[in-house]
């Protein structure tokens, strides 16, 4: 939805798309036959290559460009124009007749001087037949080349001349046009072919006759395309039906028939009616794009989608702001719009004044899922999969001639050109009015560099060390390359040093180097040069500092700078609300609650920063990024407060509260230390013993290919390594305080009380070796850590702690959820206690491990119950509220059965058996095993023995299962549940020893 589009005018011309009263409102367009940053050198390995952001020379027209189709080295190009003049000439010099339609060479931009069309209409659909030589024609004019000729008309592509022998008409407007061997299929605004009846949709054979073929759709249809394989034909517009059948703005039919034939697609993208239709439609040969408007209800989608040839959706782009077409190009698909806003995606965010981005490309399949919509009314696409947006940002100027402000309005191309078509005036601030070309790298001059420069690009000096100065600045950004290459020097001729990051129109992080080792007292110069990948150089103006004479920043902070912090805060230095970072450029903004002057965590001279505990108590970012997905957090930590807080969070707001952290850590109200990440649902671990003792702890929680992991006090003390990545999002670093609703065992306060000292953030997991280095640098003690888990302990817990409700957090695999009454832990021990007949307690926890899991529980009753016995469930796949789980029930006499079980919408017995010689009293502890292992079909086996006895060799219960929603990673967790046919309460179940590792 778009605050400022359609307007009312182009909104009724929407709603009639009659005649004359269609001219100069909305582009429609004919059907023609991981995330890796892509651009024209990228920076990963293997990435596809995107065209060149420089506009090439083209022809240009006086009006507006509404279709496109490329024909070998031809481009033929329909609108509403009535002169052509060539590049670089401004408007009426040297221009030449082309009423509404032209051609020219995509490899030169020249105009074909031998094709000489003249219809008196716009142009609104372009179709070449598959043998090239044909070029049909649809739109709103009566008259080519001075003959009879009713919205459609085709040309001889061998001559340039009108066809006299294919000469359909329609009443009204054609909008879509697309073909198959011996077919042309038309779509628009008319209701009837050829004098005969036709509700916006009519095929044609290649004499011109009308075929039987009639789908009839009760509104407008703006686009065509037939899908590779020849068995559907898909229709998109604003209509809701289709002879008489709810087809809501998109539908495949039979390319004979016109029967409706499935396409799930359409169950998704649902736009259609007054406000909201599909615009375009594309493919590629193996897939099908299109792109869609919605404003203010009707529909559900403004961005662009993929699907398959059977309809089966592959991605959606949910972008904000109207996509008027889409081009499939080899490595890349393009869009012509004015999208506004692609947060979700993990992309640039709205803006006020808002600004439009009127050209961009995405990769040609899924990288990533869509995040949770943040924003008013739109759509919500979480979960959704979703292409990367490409580094390519050509500026069109908004033009006039249809009185919409919009630049582009078509895109087409070939393997090593795309085009763009519409009103602008400029690209890139050069003049080219209506048509442009771009090519791929080889074929283009590449002479676009960094954006910015000047006095605008000039570097912040600080010297708050002695004998230091730290250079930062924002980062540049680049029409079509991610990364660049900054290079510092000092005194005109020393470089300080080159450092080469990646960065985007929206994303310009602030960075910067510190040049070390300069007289106190002296001072220097310094200017900053910007090189793109071509070459291309942009420089600042020149700055200088004065060189410090006092404060020290020790060997430990040495080594943090050498292992190669991207942000370092030490907290110590300075005053005021600034918090410096040493080791690039993007400063803390303090609240008023941080005082200067603790006693720091490196001993001496050493100062930190202490946080009082209130909204006031925090440090953040007031410059956003896209959240790293590969990192390590590290802080050194001081309290003895009993309500927990925020250390440092990945927060999608810079202040205050309510928004969600995708990356945080926090303590819990026991002072227990938690690592959480949004890995599209929320995965924590957490510390087994707290640090809310009054000393200093070293933390350090990290997240990369070996999943997450958590150290404290240079041990490894928790890990999840299904974990790896997590939600890509924007936002800022806040320290000391942030938001913790929603998070597991989240503490009372979001704010942290205490101290806090040495907080770095590095892009990269720190081995263990580096992370215990830091520890014994500042602590002076070499003595070895303990142990961490085996390797592959997903989750753990012995259940040695004290709650009074609930489990808490497990030793290893975040914090326990509990449903029902009676959770608590005491003794070593869990306890669920069963007060009356019916009665369940659930715990789980968050823990997602692969598709295989291997689980064990120890469980026992302190009573025995008359009827249906006590049971205790150990769950080893739960996704959402499904999971498999095997089952373990007492009976009176103290018999034992054993049972897997498939939960989904109600529960079904997998396999249930009494277990041959074992029974179990009041008291006795049994030992229970669960592996839940590969995908449709899993196999679900459990197996129970006395514990301290052998271990069976064989399961006890085995079978298989595919139920859909089931074939996926899931959580673990453990049921309680007293039948209600059973007596004898209260009854306690309790649970000890879980351990839940990857087989």
């Amino acid at each position: 939805m778009h605050a400022t589009r359609p307007t009312r005018r182009l909104r009724a011309a929407l709603a009639a798309l009659t005649g004359a009263a269609l001219a100069a409102t909305l582009a429609v367009a004919a059907g023609h036959a991981p995330s890796a940053a892509a651009d024209t050198r990228p920076p990963d390995v293997g990435a596809p290559v995107t065209v060149s952001s420089d506009p090439l020379p083209t022809v240009q027209i006086d009006g507006v460009v509404w279709t496109q189709t490329v024909v070998g080295d031809t481009v033929y190009a329909g609108g509403d124009f009535d002169t052509a003049r060539p590049a670089g000439n401004a408007p009426g010099v040297g221009t030449v007749p082309r009423h509404n339609l032209l051609a020219y060479s995509i490899s030169t931009g020249v105009l074909v001087s031998s094709f000489v069309p003249d219809l008196d209409g716009p142009v609104r659909a372009l179709v070449a037949a598959p043998d090239g030589r044909t070029l049909y024609v649809g739109g709103q004019f009566t008259r080519a080349n001075g003959q009879s000729r009713s919205r459609l008309a085709a040309y001889d592509l061998t001559t340039g001349q009108l066809s006299t022998t294919w000469r359909p008409t329609t009443d009204n407007t054609v909008a879509a046009l697309t073909v198959r061997p011996g077919v042309v299929y038309a779509g628009g605004s008319f209701s009837s072919a050829n004098g005969t009846g036709r509700a916006r949709l009519a095929a044609f054979d290649t004499a011109g006759g009308l075929l039987p073929w009639n789908p009839s759709a009760d509104s407008r249809v703006n686009a065509m395309v037939a899908t590779p394989d020849g068995a559907r034909v898909v229709v998109a517009g604003a209509f809701t039906h289709l002879g008489g059948v709810a087809a809501y703005g998109m539908a495949a039919v039979h390319p004979a028939t016109g029967a409706l034939l499935p396409w799930a697609a359409a169950l998704r993208v649902r736009n259609a009616g007054d406000a909201a239709s599909i615009l375009s439609l594309r493919t590629d040969g193996t897939h099908v794009y299109g792109s869609g408007y919605t404003y203010g209800g009707g529909g559900n989608l403004e961005g662009a989608f993929s699907a398959t040839q059977d309809g089966t959706l592959r991605w959606v782009e949910d972008c904000h702001g109207d996509t008027y077409d889409v081009f499939p190009g080899p490595t890349a698909v393009y869009v012509a719009g004015h999208p506004h806003e692609c947060a979700n995606i993990g992309a640039f965010p709205e803006t006020t004044p808002r600004t439009h981005h009127r050209m961009l490309a995405f990769g040609r399949d899924p990288s990533g899922r869509t995040a949770l919509k943040e924003q008013g009314t739109y759509q919500n696409w979480e979960g959704t999969p979703v292409p990367a947006l490409l580094p390519w940002y050509p500026e069109p100027e908004a033009g006039t001639f249809t009185g919409q402000s919009q630049a582009a309005w078509s895109v087409s191309g070939n393997a090593d050109y795309v085009v763009m078509g519409g009103e602008f005036p400029k690209v890139n601030n050069r003049a080219q009015q209506g048509l442009v070309r771009f090519a791929l790298p080889h074929l283009a001059p590449n002479r676009f560099g960094a954006r910015v420069s000047g006095t605008a690009l000039n570097p912040v000096l600080s010297s708050f060390d002695a004998g230091r100065v730290r250079v930062a600045w924002t980062a540049d950004w680049d029409t079509d390359n991610e990364q660049l290459t900054y290079r510092v020097v000092r005194d005109g001729g020393t470089t300080v040093c080159t450092l080469t990051r990646r960065s985007t129109f929206w994303s310009r992080p602030p960075t910067g180097c510190t040049d070390a080792g300069l007289t106190p007292g002296s001072t220097h110069t310094y200017r900053l040069t910007v090189t793109d990948p071509w070459g291309n150089a942009v420089t600042s103006g020149t700055v200088s500092a004065t060189v410090s004479g006092s404060g020290t920043g020790g060997a430990y902070s040495r080594e943090v700078l050498a292992d190669g912090a991207g942000d370092y805060w030490r907290l110590g230095e300075g005053s005021g609300a600034t918090g410096y970072d040493w080791a690039g450029g993007r400063d803390l903004s303090l609240g008023s609650g941080v005082t200067r002057g603790a006693v720091g965590a490196l001993g001496g001279t050493d100062r930190a920063s202490t946080f009082d505990g209130t909204s006031n108590a925090r440090a953040g970012l007031t410059v956003a990024a896209t959240a790293p997905s590969v990192f390590s957090a590290e802080a050194w930590v001081r309290t003895t407060s009993a309500t927990g807080g925020a250390v440092l969070e990945w927060n999608t707001a810079s202040s205050g509260t309510g928004s969600k952290p995708d990356r945080a850590v926090y303590l819990t109200d026991g002072g227990r230390v938690a690592f959480s990440v949004n890995a599209g649902t929320r995965r924590t671990i957490t510390s087994p013993t707290g640090v809310a003792d009054g000393r200093w702890h070293h933390v350090v929680a990290s997240l990369g290919p070996d999943g997450m992991r958590l150290h404290v006090d240079g041990a490894l003390v928790a890990s999840n390594p299904a974990v790896t990545r997590a939600t890509s999002v924007w936002g800022y670093w806040r320290v000391g305080g942030g938001t913790v609703s929603g998070l597991p065992s989240a503490p009372s306060s979001a704010w942290f009380r205490g101290s806090l000292d040495e907080v770095a953030v590095y892009d990269r997991v720190l081995p263990a070796e580096t992370v215990l280095r830091h520890q014994q640098l500042a602590t002076g003690d070499t003595t070895p850590p303990p142990p961490p888990p085996p390797p592959g302990v997903l989750a753990a817990d012995e259940f040695e702690r004290t709650v009074a409700s609930g489990f808490g957090s497990a030793d290893t695999g975040g914090g326990w959820t509990v449903v029902g009454s009676g959770a608590s832990v005491g003794v070593g021990r869990g306890r669920m206690v069963l007060g009356q007949s019916g009665a369940q307690v659930t715990a789980t926890l968050p823990t997602v491990a692969g598709t295989a899991v291997d689980a064990v529980v120890d469980a026992s009753i302190d009573r025995a119950a008359t009827g249906s016995g006590p049971a205790l469930s150990l769950v080893g796949r739960r996704v959402g509220s499904a999971d498999y789980r095997a089952r373990v029930r007492w009976g009176a006499d103290g018999a034992v059965t054993l049972t897997t079980v498939r939960v989904s919408g109600g529960e079904t017995t997998l396999r249930s058996v009494p277990v041959a010689g074992l029974t179990a009293a009041p008291g006795d502890v049994l030992r229970v095993r669960l592996q839940v292992t590969g995908t449709a079909p899993t196999t679900v086996r459990a197996r129970v023995w006395r514990a301290g006895a052998t271990e069976p060799t064989t399961w006890a219960a085995e079978s298989t299962d595919a139920t859909a929603g089931l074939q996926q990673a899931g959580g673990v967790g453990l049921v309680g549940y007293l039948p209600g046919s059973a007596t004898g309460t209260p009854l306690t179940v309790a649970v000890d020893h879980l351990s839940v590792v990857a087989p």
